[in-house]
């Protein structure tokens, strides 16, 4: 009888810190979305409506793309169109 106890108190404590660690995993993967989402939102809002070509920022296009405004949006244009 002892043993089953001592056995069952291990479990408990086993399965009561694996708890204590998914909790600490689930609170750091939230603040980690969290943050990742507050940064992509203020990183595409300053690239927002755009009335003249000079609006957009040229270093998010590819290799030789020139950065154009089309309908107040920035769009990446091949300059060999």
């Amino acid at each position: 009888m002892k043993i089953l106890q001592y056995k069952l108190i291990n479990i408990f404590c086993f399965l009561h810190t694996k708890q204590e660690n998914m909790s600490k995993n689930i609170l750091f993967n939230c603040a980690i979305i969290l943050f990742l989402s507050l940064f992509l939102v203020t990183y595409f809002e300053r690239f927002g409506p755009c009335s003249s070509d000079s609006d957009c920022p040229s270093f998010l296009c590819d290799h030789d793309g020139v950065m154009k405004c089309f309908s107040n949006g920035c769009s990446c244009v091949d300059p060999s169109d």
